[in-house]
């Protein structure tokens, strides 16, 4: 799971650039790093970057928030480890900022490197938005076996708002702050011209669908970069199994996501529409948007969503499809929102009622 910090929900302050010039670890670097464990959070660091009664406030922290993240999903998330460490460079000079943070989930666990600097309070903010974002996401992710990879506006929209939530209970000004810069971002872009983004085309990261090799004879992941291949390797696969059975269904379910990725993604851009490419950051506050509204509107949509995703599996049916996801959101606002084309206006209109909401008057 990657995640971009750019002035997106998250993004507190400039993070200053302090310290050693040691760089992030690896995660082979874990076994060779001190560390700090509390419940189901490890916290890696270099003694030469960190004091360890530094880490071990900040473990309390991360712990506080995984635990924030279970309450409100009403699922157990990950385990959470961290590899910390202190940034190359000289105070304030060079990148001011996180601009992505790449987690792993590894079984139970989400692990991922993060720069931190002591002296500044609002890297330790981010941290811990960024931990709120990356446990929502596994959470949701650890839920399905194969999951359609144009569903992105999904467990990134639900970790945005999760984090959100979870922001809001533990640091409201920080909450109210997150959302002005989102806010201020969109506005930007959308005085740039850029006037709506499609989220039904913001795709994963990942350049195959992901554990699409458990339904494969052979064993290996559908390409989302050689669709034609991977629909006549389905083809081939389905000729030989019982439509009826467990892999048949799967199977099906994955030669319709193959075409409908294969249409989606022979559409060209609007020269009004924000891309991933140019515009991620865009797609992070939209999908937020998205929830914000459908939670705001009926209270309990995301629970019952998670409900209805957790009812699938244990039906049998490991393959979680876009048709599928509005179905089970059918009752919600979601029908009357049009995914394809959510106008960056609108998206505008959504964070303004939430500051409302919060205490900040109109400007």
């Amino acid at each position: 799971m990657r995640r971009c910090r750019r002035p997106i929900l998250g993004v507190l302050l400039a993070t200053p650039l302090a310290g050693c010039a040691a760089g992030p670890p690896t995660m082979a670097e874990r076994a060779t790093m001190q560390h700090v464990s509390l419940g189901e959070v490890s916290l890696y660091f270099r003694p030469a970057e960190l004091e360890r009664p530094w880490v071990e406030g900040l473990a309390r922290d991360v712990s506080e928030v995984r635990a924030s993240v279970g309450g409100r999903l009403r699922r157990r998330p990950p385990e959470a480890e961290l590899l910390l460490y202190e940034p190359a460079g000289v105070a304030g000079a060079g990148e001011p900022e996180v601009l992505q943070t790449l987690a792993t989930l590894e079984g139970e666990r989400v692990v991922f490197p993060y720069p931190v600097n002591v002296d500044n309070e609002g890297t330790h903010q981010q941290l811990l938005n960024t931990v709120a974002h990356e446990l929502s996401e596994a959470t949701v992710l650890r839920s399905v076996t194969v999951l359609d990879p144009y569903l992105r506006w999904v467990h990134d929209g639900i970790a945005e708002f999760t984090e959100h939530e979870v922001c809001i209970a533990r640091n409201l000004d920080a909450a109210r702050k997150a959302l002005e810069l989102g806010l201020h971002y969109v506005e930007e872009r959308h005085a740039d011209g850029i006037e709506w983004v499609s989220l039904l085309r913001w795709r994963q990261i990942a350049d195959w669908i992901v554990r699409s090799r458990r339904f494969m004879l052979d064993d290996q992941n559908l390409s989302l970069s050689e669709v034609d291949v991977s629909l006549r390797r389905v083809e081939e696969s389905l000729a030989k199994e019982d439509p009826e059975s467990l892999r048949g269904r799967g199977l099906a379910e994955l030669h319709g996501m193959l075409e409908r990725a294969k249409e989606l993604s022979a559409h060209p851009w609007h020269p009004s529409e924000g891309s991933p490419e140019a515009d991620r950051y865009l797609f992070y506050v939209s999908s937020f948007a998205v929830w914000l509204h459908l939670e705001r509107r009926e209270p309990g949509t995301l629970l019952a969503f998670l409900d209805a995703v957790d009812a699938e599996a244990a039906a049998d049916d490991y393959v979680l499809t876009a048709p599928e996801v509005a179905e089970m959101l059918s009752a919600s606002e979601l029908p009357y929102l049009d995914l394809d084309r959510i106008p960056l206006e609108w998206v505008e209109r959504t964070l303004k009622g939430e500051l409302l909401r919060l205490g900040v008057p109109a400007h």
